[in-house]
């Protein structure tokens, strides 16, 4: 398991996340894209909605989709994977932006 891999699966999914998941942007971060990973790492990804999504979303069906992500991840490389979504108020949003690596 390495980035590449994880860029590659990335890369297949993204065109159904687009049209069903209305994601407009998917990147990863952290160790893997750092290529520092070690035996106990997750996947750390970055997502962006799309805003017309956003504006409109019912709160349950905007968590079914990242979950959606997270075990499609999960499924795929049999790791833990954590989900950032661009528009939360995370004070370390801003750093991971420049750190990801977007597909």
């Amino acid at each position: 398991m390495n980035k590449e891999t994880i860029l590659l699966r990335l890369k297949e999914l993204k065109p159904y996340y687009e049209k069903e998941l209305n994601i407009e942007k998917i990147g990863l971060f952290g160790s893997f894209a750092k290529n520092s990973e070690h035996f106990s790492s997750d996947i750390d990804l970055i997502l962006k909605f799309k805003d017309s999504y956003l504006r409109s979303c019912d709160p349950w069906d905007y968590f079914d989709k990242i979950n959606r992500i997270k075990k499609d991840m999960e499924n795929s490389f049999l790791l833990h994977t954590d989900i950032l979504d661009e528009q939360s108020g995370s004070r370390y949003l801003e750093s991971i932006k420049k750190e990801a690596i977007y597909v």
